[in-house]
Formats: structure tokens, sequence, C-alpha cells
């Protein structure tokens, strides 16, 4: 398997690659919307949850998104019931995830069926009028088009009915969704306000730059966990960069339109790759509710 898959590759990476579960794969259909439908049948989304399903996830449930690859969630999947991915199951069944997830296990899917895919990162518009929220779609080669096609594998029926029918889910804008390196480009040209983009409570350039940095390495065949840190920026605010640091994304921004180029970057740059040893990505979901048990225990970590 290619540590640097490049993003017009049908061939699976470590990530989104089925591994022991790819009997749970037989015999997929070999259209887009259908494959999106598998994936809706096997994730429900963490914070859509209660709003849209009703479904009340206590803390173990929430945990079930930390499990990273593909392989490791068809996993889940068939230790809760299912033998393909396919097999109908009621919302309260499927496997907890977020827009991340969506995304991944779909690039699993259209590789499977020889559609070349990626996951991106970057920001919608359709959620939150006026803002740029943090999230994920699937990005696929349309061999009829000649071209790539955002699709948001998340976004199903109940979904779309709740937010308003704010988009074609399986065709989205490209203004509608804007890729990390795009909003980043958007901020730093003037373009857009840098405070728009994010999500909760956390906004500006801290956030743009690590969306940055996780679209990046998705496009190098590593789309991680948006709560992942690694390397030296994981615990920077912005306001202790210097011009140095907006240049350094700038050049990353421009790197991703170029898979050498990025390659190039990441080799120059190896502090914000993600590293060969995945024990080294820190889990900071984890890592904070270790510290908000032992604060409740009165145990300092």
């Amino acid at each position: 398997m290619n540590a640097h898959l490049q993003p017009s590759s049908t061939e699976h990476a470590a990530m989104d690659s089925p591994g022991a579960q790819r009997d749970m794969l037989q015999e997929l259909p070999r259209d887009v919307p259908s494959l999106v439908k598998l994936v809706q049948n096997a994730l429900v989304h963490q914070h859509m949850a209660r709003w849209v399903y009703g479904l009340e996830l206590d803390a173990v449930r929430t945990k079930e998104p930390w499990l990273r690859t593909v392989e490791e969630k068809l996993g889940w999947l068939k230790t809760h019931g299912y033998v393909h991915v396919g097999d109908p199951h009621p919302v309260e069944e499927r496997m907890v995830g977020i827009c991340r997830d969506f995304s991944v296990l779909a690039v699993c899917l259209f590789r499977e069926t020889d559609i070349a895919a990626r996951a991106r990162c970057g920001f919608s518009t359709y959620f939150e009028p006026g803002k740029f929220i943090d999230h994920w779609v699937v990005e696929w080669w349309n061999s009829e088009r000649n071209a790539w096609q955002l699709t948001d594998a998340q976004l199903d029926g109940p979904q779309l009915e709740k937010l308003g029918h704010p988009i074609e889910a399986h065709d989205v804008p490209r203004d509608r969704f804007v890729t990390a390196p795009l909003a980043w480009k958007m901020a730093r040209e003037g373009r857009a306000d840098p405070e728009l983009f994010g999500i909760l409570q956390w906004w500006g350039y801290d956030f743009l730059a690590w969306n940055l940095m996780l679209d990046a390495n998705a496009l190098m065949g590593d789309p991680f966990q948006p709560w992942d840190r690694w390397g030296s920026y994981a615990d920077r605010p912005a306001e202790q960069w210097q011009p140095d640091d907006y240049a350094l994304f700038d050049t990353l921004a421009a790197a991703t339109e170029d898979p050498a180029a990025l390659a190039d970057f990441f080799e120059g740059n190896p502090g914000l790759r993600i590293p060969r040893d995945w024990s080294q990505v820190v889990n900071r979901q984890a890592v904070l509710r270790r510290s908000q048990f032992l604060e409740k225990q009165g145990v300092k970590s």
C-alpha cells in the first residue's frame, strides 16, 4: 500500500481500507447515490442524533467516532449485528460518527467500486447562514464531467428536511463547501473574515490552519480526526505566530494544488505531516475526558 497515495487513485490507503472486513462489502452498487445510502445506513452523526432523530447518546456511545480506520469501523458494525454494510438497521443500531467518518467510509465504498475519491476537510456554508462551519465531504471523480464533484455523504433525507433542504447533497456547489486551502486563501487575501471560519467556540486562524493541515494530510492519504494532534502547531495559538508562520501556511495552501509539490512540502516540513507511527498522534478528546475525570476525583493530571 502506497504511504503517499495520491488523490486520483482508486487504490485504498491505510485509513479507508476495509482490510480484514472486506467480506462486508460484497456486491456493492455502482452508482454514487446508492453507495451514499449504504454509508448512511451504517452511521449516525453524533451531533445530529438528538436534534434530527431523537436519539440520546451516552458517554460510551460518543467514543465510537474515536475508532479511526474504516477497518475498525466495519469491525464494530460486524460485532453489532451487521453482516453486510447494506444490511438495513434502525438509526439506534448504527455506529456513531462525525462528518469525517461519513466521508472516509464513502471513500472506501467509492474506491471499492473503482471510483476515484478522496475525503476533503473544509467549511460548509449551509449549516449556519453567514458562517463557514467546520465540515468534511467526499470529492470523487465524475468521468462524465471529467471533473471532481463534491458529495455530502452525511446529509440524508431527515437531515436535509431539518435544515430546510439547503443544497443538493450529491452535487454540492463549490461556493457552499469551501475546501480548507481555499478558505485559508480567502482569509489571507481579505475576501472573508477569518473569524467566520470554525465551529462551537473555535474560530479564526487557529482553526483555519488546523483544517488546512488536516486536508493536506488527507490529500496524502491520511484523513485523521479533527481532535487528533501532533507536531509543533498542536498547541500554538495564532497570537504567538510570527509572519513566517503565516507564510508557511500560505505555501502549504498553494502546495495542495499539486501532488508533487505537496509531497515536497511535507518532506521539508515533517512536523506538519501525520507521523508514520500513529501512536504518536494524540486523541485530545480522550486526554480531555481523562483530565475531567481526574479533576472530579480531586487528582491533578
